[in-house]
């Protein structure tokens, strides 16, 4: 009896695309694994099986990913051997972070532009990324300071 797949669960952080190695075993059997969650393989022998098999290999490689996010190492991992140049093949974990945050790019105060609106709110203001921003906002008030330190109309 075939049941349909259905769509996946929409789970944060959960992994949507793997590679998925599946090696033909001279037995008949088939060997699914991943380089996203090394150490880890299923054999399967029917089709029920290797539809299995691939669902355990998405859930083990959205564990490792959590594993190498928080700087752990992957459970299995410690059943693989150093491979050179295989970033993940039995690497000490490690965590990337930057050395300082990371600045939103700052437009120039002459580049916003003072939108009359139809109605009794007032005025808009426009910025340089296309947001519309209110006049009592503290974005707009810190442009308006500076437009005026720099002599542009407010």
């Amino acid at each position: 009896m075939d049941l349909p797949l259905g769509p996946p669960r929409d789970v944060p952080h959960r992994a949507r695309v793997i590679n998925v190695q599946v090696e033909h075993m001279l037995d008949g059997t088939f060997r699914i694994s991943t380089p996203h969650a090394r150490g880890w393989a299923a054999v399967a022998r029917t089709q029920a099986e290797l539809a299995r098999g691939l669902s355990q290999a998405f859930i083990e490689t959205s564990v490792a990913a959590y594993a190498r996010g928080r700087g752990e190492a992957y459970d299995l991992d410690v059943l693989t051997s150093h491979v050179p140049g295989d970033p993940l093949a039995n690497r000490p974990p490690q965590r990337v972070r930057s050395r300082s945050p990371q600045r939103r790019k700052s437009h120039s105060p002459a580049d916003w532009q003072k939108v009359a609106m139809t109605d009794q709110s007032g005025s808009m203001w426009r910025s340089p990324a296309g947001r519309m921003y209110g006049e009592a906002t503290l974005a707009v008030q810190s442009v308006i300071r500076k437009r005026r330190s720099m002599g542009l109309p407010t």
